[in-house]
């Protein structure tokens, strides 16, 4: 039974009919956990893959975003619970999921703020909006113990959110603060390089930060961090991308 449910998260077309019965099947939540878990995450793949050919498809994932919701909500401080239904929201790559991840973010235990933080950047930045700019940000300034995870992921949103200078300068600024960890300034210090040598806009505006805010120092450019971040187009409209963290030494 559950190979069948991963085969139908494969298909290449998935019928309206199909989806709204896996909706069913969410809500009666199966007494096999592990096939309950299954059907959750085929019904986010099967919706995500939906929306990606069929025009009229608002609908349908509008429903299954709410659906997700409430049963998260159910969940009441059961972080097991709330991770599968956190990782199929984010498994849908919609825009109708962001106003319910920046919820999960704002409420619900750390632990659970990277994973959420996730699901917002695998959505398409042109869809990102403020309110994804301004908790990416918080999260990446405070002072609040995060996952290291969530703060690398609300980084990584921030450099892709077209940042102006004004925001790339506070974003930078962290390279000189001494409670942030080694490892997230120096996968901060590899993106930038990195984002530089495929986008002259971005290149421009780090330059001038760089000169006029005085980083060109072994104390700022020398992190020491072990962690790696790196991008190469290898065909047309194809893109290895890879990052590692590595925290506490190896």
């Amino acid at each position: 039974c559950e190979r069948y449910f991963w085969a139908l998260s494969m298909a290449p077309t998935i019928q309206p009919h199909i989806l709204e019965e896996l909706q069913e099947l969410v809500k009666t939540k199966h007494r096999d956990n592990k096939l309950w878990k299954t059907i959750i995450l085929t019904m986010a793949a099967a919706v995500n893959k939906y929306a990606s050919h069929e025009e009229h498809s608002d609908k349908i994932v509008a429903q299954t975003v709410h659906l997700l919701r409430n049963e998260f909500k159910k969940c009441k401080g059961d972080e097991q619970c709330q991770e599968i239904y956190i990782k199929a929201l984010s498994n849908i790559h919609n825009e109708k999921t962001i106003p319910v991840l920046l919820k999960i973010i704002d409420t619900a235990p750390k632990k659970s703020v990277a994973r959420a933080m996730k699901g917002i950047s695998k959505i398409n930045p042109e869809l990102w909006n403020k309110d994804v700019v301004r908790v990416a940000e918080e999260v990446l300034q405070s002072s609040k113990t995060y996952d290291s995870s969530a703060r690398i992921f609300a980084l990584d949103i921030l450099l892709r959110s077209k940042p102006s200078l004004v925001l790339l300068s506070r974003i930078v600024s962290i390279l000189k603060q001494a409670d942030k960890s080694r490892e997230l300034k120096e996968y901060l210090l590899q993106r930038l390089v990195e984002l530089s040598e495929g986008n002259n806009i971005f290149k421009k505006l780090w330059k001038q930060i760089y000169i006029e805010n005085g980083y060109n120092n072994y104390d700022t450019l020398g992190q020491g961090g072990l962690s790696t971040a790196f991008s190469r187009s290898f065909m047309p409209n194809g893109t290895l991308s890879t990052s590692q963290e590595i925290v506490g030494g190896v």
